[in-house]
């Protein structure tokens, strides 16, 4: 086993999420249970000590801004000898304990629940070229806790066929002659700067690595909720306001040119105890389910549920209103499946990996940027009422280019922490 890192988490780093994520359950705990309108109401019930405490605690943080601005302060100053600034704030995004970033969809450790799931498959694009370069179709690792990731990945469910060539680009070389070439090839072709530090494998080292982007600008943007009405996510019993975007119902009159072309950019699909949506673009479809009542499934079959159900489009209405939170988010997470990962059909030994995912949707489109690496080292052996599609509750988010049945991005959304508050 290695005692190096390359770009993957050090035990500083271990003990360092371990701190993030206590203290983010904490804190969340705080912002869920006391945001401002429920003190207000409910302040003058409270028993005399509680309603002190509640009064100090708001007047000491008055926003929700100056509470995330506190919380960061305490994690610099907490951890300012071991992270700089900008990796403390990706680490911080990914760690929360309501975030699981999987491996692959079929993961049956991680079900759709209460907790935001997310999928990119840069991390399988590595893992394809990984097999191609010891050219076998089939793995076994002597750890037999990581064998059910390991033949998930070798099931290839996704490729560089499901996906336009001028939006993915994936290599393997040695270090540290392939660095340089992922960069320039980034620069020349994508105008991007890598955003992973791969200047840590040793010479002679394998760099696998998957890029993959896809920018979505819907034809005509749609409302922002701070034109009309606002959306408010439910989870459990706790409500948080968030922003949005959409149609808002036409009650009368007719449309305007720009309201139409909204509509006529959506497709509703016929789902018992569900809301099923595509945003319609030339090459690609955001797709938007949301299950009244979601069974604890894998992501993977809850896609193939969703997939399912695509038939007979119904356009939207006038009397259709439309309402869809804001996403944005950036994490990062290095897979300890295939970290020190020893392969009996390979003298290479994979020694560590990485993985960065950026995701937004807004009223302008949808934008998903990724990148994924992993380091390889030798070791010798081995109705007329009108609807209201309201997605106000956990849902999938889906991302996929019409020609392929399988999906380039997938969230299960469960939280509302990564909705612009």
């Amino acid at each position: 086993m290695y005692a190096s890192y390359p770009f993957g988490e050090t035990p500083q780093e271990e003990k360092k999420r371990k701190d993030d994520e206590r203290y983010q359950t904490e804190y969340r705990a705080i912002m869920q249970a006391y945001e401002k309108e429920k003190i207000k109401r409910y302040q003058s019930d409270m028993p005399s000590d509680m309603s002190s405490y509640m009064s100090s605690y708001m007047s000491n943080m008055k926003t929700h801004d100056e509470v995330k601005t506190q919380k960061r302060k305490l994690e610099y100053e907490s951890h300012s000898e071991t992270e700089s600034e900008s990796d403390d704030e990706v680490t911080v995004n990914q760690q929360s304990p309501q975030t699981e970033i999987v491996i692959h969809p079929k993961m049956a450790n991680i079900t759709c629940g209460s907790e935001d799931i997310v999928y990119c498959p840069t991390i399988q694009l590595c893992w394809n070229l990984w097999m191609s370069f010891v050219n076998v179709t089939k793995m076994n690792t002597l750890d037999r806790s990581r064998q059910q990731a390991i033949d998930a990945l070798c099931e290839c469910h996704f490729n560089t066929k499901d996906i336009d060539e001028k939006s993915c680009y994936a290599t393997f070389g040695t270090c540290p002659s392939i660095v340089a070439e992922i960069k320039e090839t980034l620069r020349t072709r994508f105008n991007e700067e890598t955003q992973m530090d791969m200047d840590g494998g040793k010479y002679g080292d394998i760099l696998f690595y998957a890029f993959l982007r896809k920018i979505l600008t819907f034809k005509t943007p749609f409302h922002t909720y701070k034109d009309f009405e606002s959306l408010t996510w439910n989870q459990n019993s706790l409500k948080t306001r968030v922003r949005g975007f959409g149609i808002k119902k036409k009650s009368y009159g007719n449309d305007t040119v720009d309201e139409e072309n909204m509509r006529k950019q959506v497709s509703v699909y016929s789902a018992e105890n569900a809301h099923l949506i595509t945003i319609s673009l030339p090459d690609d479809d955001v797709i938007l389910y949301c299950p009244l009542y979601p069974s604890s499934t894998t992501l993977y079959d809850m896609t193939q549920t969703c997939l399912m159900k695509l038939n007979n489009p119904e356009p939207l209405t006038k009397q259709d209103t439309l309402k869809i939170p804001n996403i944005k988010m950036r994490l990062k997470k290095s897979f300890p499946e295939l970290r020190n990962l020893q392969i009996m059909e390979s003298n290479y030994t994979i020694v560590d990996n990485q993985q960065i995912i950026d995701f937004s949707l807004d009223e302008t489109g949808a934008k998903v940027r990724s990148e994924a690496c992993m380091m390889a080292r030798c070791c010798g052996g081995g109705g007329s009422e009108g609807k209201t599609i309201l997605f106000d509750h956990p849902f999938l988010l889906l991302m996929r280019e019409k020609q392929s049945s399988v999906p380039y991005f997938a969230m299960w959304v469960a939280t509302p922490q990564y909705m612009n508050e």
